[in-house]
């Protein structure tokens, strides 16, 4: 049995990973420490929100004014 010269035996090589992959990975695996955002998250600050930087979402205020004045308020079908 003839056996190709050693030259013309194909080797398998890695190559490097692209740097945007490595720039990508590198990014997921740093930790940012976000404790000192707070957020209010009440009714009152939601409507103040909504009313300063979306006036033009007037449907939403009114949905949250349904809301916070009927306790009883949820997600779902209509009551009968």
């Amino acid at each position: 049995m003839l056996m190709p010269p050693p030259s013309s035996v194909l080797t398998q090589k890695s190559l490097p990973q692209p740097s945007f992959l490595t720039a990508i990975s590198k990014a997921r695996n740093k930790k940012y420490n976000i404790d000192f955002i707070q957020v209010d998250a009440s009714l009152e600050n939601l409507k103040a929100i909504l009313y300063k930087d979306f006036p033009f979402a007037s449907v939403g205020l009114h949905l949250l004014d349904t809301m916070e004045l009927d306790p009883d308020f949820s997600p779902g079908p209509t009551s009968p």
